[in-house]
């Protein structure tokens, strides 16, 4: 068998087969679309059915957008009267915080109190220290919680305080338990250590436990005060209990330190009595006239040796 030739290709009759051939294949080509498509296409009167929406995604949390849900309600529909409804709550939480804090605020401030009270409970009797935080001697007369200069009657003697902030003074107010009356001036300490007297003169001997008040001039800045007395002008012992300082602010604050010229708390010519609890003192020259002893848990000065 020999391979037809280019020219033998192209005669008319083979030329024809294949236009014919080509002609039949489109035809069928035509008919399979027309049945494909028409599988899709739905009965007269009926529309075709939407297409399912492509699968996306959800988007991450911090980009998921904050939706509001409307309901049936057109946007603005009643919005005011939930918005109002909402700033009660608000409100309303507010207050809640700011009792939680007040309440937070006085359990700090009462354990700072207590924590100052064993502080100055562990201080030598009538010493320095007796006479910073808040008052804690309540009954007028002798006793360990107030400081007492070294000797009875000495004459001059000066207790000065520190406080935990300058404040811009207004008024002192110093708490005599036994004794009172012997204060012959009262000064304010600046920041610098500078003294500004506030006032000068002569108290009026009274009984029983006395808070006079000194009130100070406008403008000093102060972060301590300084409590000058004449032990003789008021015969016994003169005891101090606490010194409040009173700012322009309004602030009320009580001594964290305090120095003395002397102190019955700091030794009596080697005859101190050192005792860390709470029990109120008396001492030996204040036994009452015609006493045989002293009452049950009050310990008279003097009766001990410095304990170490």
């Amino acid at each position: 068998m020999t391979t037809p030739t280019t020219a033998e290709w192209f005669r008319p009759t083979k030329v024809k087969v294949l236009l014919v051939g080509l002609v039949v294949m489109v035809v069928a080509l035509g008919i399979l679309v027309v049945w494909w498509d028409a599988g899709d296409t739905p009965p007269a009167g009926q529309t075709a059915p939407a297409l399912a929406p492509a699968r996306q995604e959800p988007p991450p949390a911090w980009e998921e957008p904050v939706r509001f849900e409307l309901g049936n309600r057109a946007p603005g529909a009643g919005w005011a009267d939930e918005l109002a409804v909402a700033k009660g709550k608000i409100a309303t939480l507010e207050r809640d915080l700011d009792a939680v804090v007040a309440t937070l605020n006085a359990l700090v401030e009462k354990q700072q109190r207590e924590e100052a009270a064993a502080k100055r409970a562990s201080q030598p009797s009538w010493s320095a220290a007796r006479a910073t935080g808040e008052p804690d001697t309540m009954t007028a007369g002798d006793f360990s919680t107030a400081w007492a200069p070294g000797s009875m009657d000495g004459g001059a003697e000066w207790l000065q305080l520190g406080y935990e902030k300058a404040v811009e003074l207004a008024q002192v107010r110093v708490r005599e338990t036994c004794g009172p009356g012997c204060i012959e001036k009262v000064a304010a300490v600046l920041e610098n250590g500078t003294e500004v007297v506030i006032w000068q003169g002569r108290q009026t001997p009274a009984e029983g436990i006395a808070e006079p008040a000194f009130n100070a001039p406008a403008g000093l800045l102060a972060r301590g005060v300084k409590v000058y007395l004449d032990t003789k002008r008021v015969p016994g012992w003169n005891e101090i209990d606490a010194v409040e300082m009173v700012g322009r602010d309004g602030t009320r604050q009580w001594a964290q330190t305090a120095t003395a010229s002397s102190s019955f708390g700091a030794g009596n010519g080697g005859n101190l009595d050192y005792f860390s609890g709470t029990i109120p003192f008396l001492r030996e020259d204040k036994k009452a006239a015609g006493s045989t002893g002293f009452s049950t848990g009050l310990i008279p000065r003097g009766s001990r040796q410095p304990q170490p």
